[in-house]
């Protein structure tokens, strides 16, 4: 999903709708129990590897790409991405970082789109 100052972001979409980065590893607790797993373990300390700024900026590019799935899967509308502050803001950086070329036409699950000052356009739809 790109690079925040320079270190990979990567993640995995949650059936909950959620999203699981490695900025953001899900760090949890066992009820009633005081013990730490490795896995608990490995997980803060991959989250106190990256810096509250990074952190906050990979949380900007998963929420853009949340965005994007959910208008890819017709659950957002391009309406509602255009009145969105955040994705404006967000998207073109999230872009560069994806290697899309902001100037030409790009796909998500079939679906056609450009975005052209601060402006995203569906265009067609792929067969």
């Amino acid at each position: 999903m790109g690079t925040v100052n320079g270190k990979p972001l990567n993640g995995t979409p949650l059936a909950s709708g959620g999203f699981n980065s490695n900025f953001s590893p899900k760090i949890w607790k066992v009820s009633g129990s005081s013990i730490v797993t490795p896995e608990q373990e490995a997980a803060l300390k991959m989250r106190q590897y990256y810096s509250l700024p990074e952190r906050q900026e990979a949380n900007e590019f998963v929420a853009v790409f949340m965005s994007l799935s959910r208008l890819a899967e017709g659950k957002k509308s391009v309406d509602s991405m255009n009145d969105d502050a955040m994705f404006a803001q967000h998207f073109p950086k999230f872009a560069k970082g994806m290697g899309l070329d902001l100037s030409k036409p790009f796909t998500i699950n079939g679906k056609s789109f450009t975005y052209s000052q601060g402006t995203l356009q569906m265009t067609d739809t792929e067969d």
